[in-house]
């Protein structure tokens, strides 16, 4: 947790497998970390569908891969979520 000025701005990164199953454990972990921010319903909606996105459509699907959920919020500023795979392809 880092401060910004009176600020306390809440962040944190997780690795979870590539399956569709852990979709739940992702909804879990952002809703502890957004704990009391009025927005938190969607984007734990939005974050849950980049994971199964990640989950279903990337690399990160394959046996043994994994995608990374990163969130960051600073109560009455801003939040922020990114899901990072391990890519495809586009064809």
């Amino acid at each position: 947790m880092a401060a910004l000025g009176n600020l306390q701005v809440r962040s944190g990164t997780r690795l979870f497998p590539g399956r569709a199953q852990t979709l739940s454990a992702v909804r879990l972990y952002l809703a502890e970390l957004l704990e009391g921010c009025p927005v938190a319903d969607g984007v734990i909606l939005c974050a849950s569908e980049l994971a199964a996105n990640a989950a279903i459509h990337s690399n990160s699907g394959q046996p043994e891969g994994q995608f990374a959920v990163r969130a960051e919020v600073c109560p009455g500023r801003y939040v922020l979520v990114e899901v990072g795979d391990q890519g495809g392809s586009w064809g």
